[in-house]
């Protein structure tokens, strides 16, 4: 019945949005609704306190029809189980082995939404065990932090495709896919870093996407669900794991998450460690924060502009870097070594100093731990991380156990740095997501 429905958009409240609430939104559209009416009808699909023509527009673009279309599948690569077991060892992923399956890679292109709201396109990774048909269970890997287009999971010859395709594919018979966000891959435009209502529709509509190709192959991914993304890609799994529990749990039902080394607090512990230690040199922190100013000030028009963020002449050169063609080295070498070399003091000050700053106020609305999950959640983290600090696991962790979710925190090491710290941690979810299966 109208106003049971749990999702904005689901006006018959069926648990999904479909044309049967298009139909019925012309209806509703028709008739003048008090604001009590409109929540009740759950027809505020943007949810600006009323209806009009632009809910119908939205209710369109929510969609499956839309959302998550599959515009495209190519088969771009496989990788021999000779292959995998040579890159298991090459990257330290030894305690995988055996590598069981060969692993087909597959090129998506799909619908999704912008930051604000409007149509665009996106790719990323699909791999199927080869020779393997029926129900599978899925991973969805959330990758990390990507400069350069041609670096994202669906061009195979990627670390994060490669790293996909063995992690899950090869070893443990997994049908995964690898998201690679707006903007990168064959994406139009510049990737919106960190930008957490992106990364969850992205990652939503590639799951569409990927169910779609791998029912093309005999496959289907209506068996367990898994997430799991290191650094950004923490991030990413922690607003896809939100998102999917708040609109769409009956469509993909989570088995277990895994987020890992990931800054959930940006607000807070992310920009509190960066600004606090100005004069610390940490080039790759430099970067990864010019690249989530340079999101700030693209997507919220309530942010500076780069010329009262950064100093000379990294203000005329930061938002350039980041057009998806630059490599990582190219921009930390472009980039001063230190904090204090980077941002303008008088910026540090006024973060520090007012709560509700614009940047404090946008990194706010891109944190991701203040929210109670449902299905299993373990973090993994490294205590020896100094670019993205564990602290992020911590507030998570706090925050959660306080709403009353049952999530846990494994410290992998105490002195691995960020980098060396993934390949425990993907091991080691990789092995937790293997406890959840019948085998």
């Amino acid at each position: 019945a109208i106003g049971q429905a749990a999702l904005p958009g689901d006006l018959d409240g069926n648990g999904v949005v479909d044309s049967a609430d298009r139909l019925l939104m012309r209806h509703l559209l028709a008739e003048n609704l008090t604001p009590d009416q409109v929540a009740a009808a759950n027809a505020d699909v943007n949810e600006d306190g009323w209806i009009s023509g632009v809910d119908g527009a939205w209710l369109w673009l929510l969609d499956p029809p839309y959302r998550g279309s599959l515009l495209s599948s190519t088969l771009v690569d496989s990788i021999s189980t000779v292959e995998a077991e040579f890159y298991l060892a090459f990257a330290g992923l030894g305690d995988l082995r055996p590598a069981r399956f060969a692993a087909d890679m597959y090129k998506l292109t799909y619908r999704t939404l912008t930051p604000l709201g409007g149509a665009t396109t996106a790719t990323g990774l699909l791999t199927l065990p080869a020779g393997r048909t029926g129900v599978l269970p899925l991973a969805s890997y959330q990758h990390g932090t990507l400069t350069q287009k041609i670096e994202a999971p669906s061009n195979p010859a990627s670390t994060e495709g490669i790293g996909t395709a063995i992690v899950y594919t090869s070893t443990g018979g997994y049908a995964a896919v690898a998201p690679d966000y707006l903007g990168l891959g064959d994406g139009p435009g510049s990737h919106p870093y960190l930008h957490a209502a992106t990364e969850a529709s992205a990652g939503v509509d590639m799951l569409r996407a990927g169910r779609m190709a791998a029912a093309g192959h005999g496959v289907s991914l209506a068996g367990p669900v898994f997430l799991a993304g290191y650094s950004k890609g923490g991030h990413a799994t922690m607003a896809l794991h939100r998102e999917l529990e708040a609109r769409f749990a009956a469509e993909w039902p989570l088995t277990a998450v895994a987020p890992m080394a990931g800054p959930y607090d940006l607000s807070g512990t992310m920009l509190d460690y960066v600004l606090g230690n100005p004069d610390t040199n940490n080039p790759q922190l430099v970067m990864y924060i010019s690249y989530l100013l340079v999101m700030f000030t693209t997507v919220y028009d309530f942010v500076p502009p780069a010329s009262e963020i950064f100093q000379s002449p990294y203000d005329a050169q930061v938002v350039g870097l980041f057009d998806g063609t630059h490599g990582s080295a190219a921009i930390q070498a472009a980039l001063p070594p230190t904090i204090a070399q980077l941002l303008r003091p008088e910026f540090i000050a006024a973060v520090q100093s007012e709560p509700d700053h614009p940047v404090r106020v946008a990194a706010w609305l891109n944190d991701t731990y203040d929210w109670r999950p449902e299905a299993p959640l373990r973090m993994y983290h490294s205590a020896g991380d100094a670019v993205v600090p564990i602290g992020n696991a911590e507030v998570a962790l706090a925050w959660m156990t306080d709403l009353g979710a049952s999530v846990g925190l494994v410290v992998v090491s105490q002195t691995l740095g960020h980098g060396d710290a993934a390949i425990p941690c993907l091991i080691q979810s990789r092995q937790w997501f293997d406890t959840h299966l019948n085998r």
